[in-house]
């Protein structure tokens, strides 16, 4: 049945299309995260984008996952030859720019504009799968710990883990063919601090997985907002990866808006 309801495209991976099931949410959650599938490693080819109010830069990018573990986004602007590297662990974000020899070093809550992820929760994030932020990946078994909103006129529906750290509020939205198309971080009296857009689904493996994420955070008033492409055909699952964690030996570190100032300029 999960078969018949896709579609194979040219790359050799199916789109997502999966049929509504009825007009109850909880009953279509199971489906949502029945779609998260397993894995283990995770490798993809792409375009990185990344740009505030002043600057931005654009570059080919191959990211790495590790699970639980790391992220590692190699930037790549001309002839595969590496000018920048991102990466993650579960307490760090940094980002190197490998041309002028400088860095920053911050805490990886900096990529979602303070909302506390763990790289567990990052991973997901980039993967097109909802979480509890304290249990991790949202499974069929927890839906008693799960709130839901009715479907709207066009079959999407909202749903959030009950536990909600102190003074934050996240949720997830599901579309009509119940797949994850959003995530919506909202703080106090800020609002929404924090945004994820999800687009363009294929089935790899069991995963079901959005090759077009774009990710918008609210940091000092100002929009700090990155977009990763993924290209279906260059997804490659639980690979053998063990990238390093970067070294930074003879190099200077620096504030985030300068560092953002020098790679516009060179991609």
């Amino acid at each position: 049945m999960l078969f018949a309801a896709c579609r194979t495209i040219d790359n050799g991976y199916r789109t997502a299309d999966y049929p509504t099931d009825n007009r109850r949410p909880e009953l279509r959650y199971a489906s949502v995260v029945d779609k998260f599938g397993k894995w283990k490693s995770f490798s993809a080819r792409g375009r990185f984008e990344l740009s505030s109010e002043k600057e931005s830069f654009s570059a080919s990018m191959q990211l790495r996952m590790k699970k639980d573990e790391y992220i590692a986004i190699s930037l790549r602007p001309a002839l595969g030859i590496e000018a920048g590297r991102i990466y993650m662990t579960d307490d760090s974000l940094y980002i190197i720019d490998k041309v002028n020899k400088c860095f920053i070093a911050e805490e990886l809550s900096m990529f979602t504009a303070g909302f506390p992820v763990s790289i567990s929760n990052l991973q997901d994030i980039f993967l097109c799968r909802a979480f509890d932020i304290d249990k991790g990946t949202c499974n069929a078994r927890d839906i008693g710990e799960i709130s839901f909103s009715m479907p709207d006129s066009m079959g999407n529906f909202e749903f959030s883990p009950k536990n909600m750290p102190l003074g934050t509020e996240y949720s997830f939205t599901a579309n009509s063919s119940n797949l994850l198309t959003g995530l919506t971080v909202k703080r106090g009296m800020e609002g929404v601090i924090y945004t994820v857009d999800y687009s363009e689904h294929v089935i790899i493996g069991d995963l079901a997985m959005a090759t077009h994420i774009n990710l918008v955070s609210h940091i000092d008033d100002s929009n700090l907002t990155i977009q990763t492409s993924l290209t279906p055909e260059r997804i490659e699952l639980n690979g053998s990866y063990n990238d390093a964690p970067p070294s930074f030996k003879e190099y200077t570190r620096i504030p985030g808006d300068m560092l953002l100032m020098q790679l516009s300029n060179e991609f």
